[in-house]
């Protein structure tokens, strides 16, 4: 979970308290309108009880609102939190997220290779618009940064990291390569001949 599922959850109980705060004004006053006093009174009172209405409506869409903003921020928070549950660079754990409350842009650091992303939400739907990488840390050559995607679309970002991690896992499952096959660089993914001691693709030394 990053810190923006902090602010979804805010946003959720805003709204929540907003349209149980007006709906309680509302039956309230309805009440005493309803109760035994003079025309005049009545009268007064039912340009309350519209006003109190008119209010109980702004507050319902803003619990719409709330609400609708609070599921955009989830997601957000969503494809941050898994595209980077490791470094997509280094596939280190040592993960930090510049996040402030109510703030529009932040920042993903990998403290092990020093990897920097940099993210921005709309202003008005608080949706997930850009993450783009500012920079490629010491993990990668020069060669291996065509690996990276040079996109700002965070849902190829997410498509890629998953896939990365999923590479990741099944060269870890495989300790050794079987006789006569081929072994796999754990950095890259390329397949390399059994008896190969560097990969040819990103010139990383294979670990047997």
């Amino acid at each position: 979970m990053t810190p923006l599922k902090k602010w979804a959850t805010v946003n959720l109980i805003f709204g929540v308290i907003s349209i149980s705060i007006s709906f309680g004004i509302l039956i309230f006053v309805i009440i005493i309108y309803s109760a035994e006093i003079d025309v005049m009174k009545k009268s007064i009172l039912a340009i309350y009880v519209a006003l109190v209405a008119f209010m109980s409506l702004i507050n319902l869409i803003v619990f719409v609102a709330s609400f609708i903003l609070s599921a955009n921020i989830a997601k957000a928070d969503t494809i941050i939190g898994e595209t980077f549950l490791r470094c997509p660079l280094c596939f280190g754990s040592n993960i930090i997220f510049d996040v402030k409350p109510f703030r529009l842009k932040g920042k993903v650091l990998c403290r092990d290779c020093h990897a920097q992303w940099e993210f921005h939400l709309d202003p008005f739907s608080k949706s997930l618009t850009r993450l783009s990488i500012i920079d490629y840390g010491i993990a990668l050559r020069a060669e291996e940064k065509s690996l990276v995607p040079s996109t700002d679309n965070p849902e190829q970002w997410h498509k890629w990291a998953k896939e990365r991690f999923r590479q990741r896992q099944q060269i870890s499952q495989t300790a050794h390569a079987p006789q006569g096959q081929a072994i796999f660089c754990r950095f890259c993914g390329h397949r390399n001949p059994l008896d190969a001691k560097f990969c040819s693709a990103c010139g990383k030394e294979l670990q047997a």
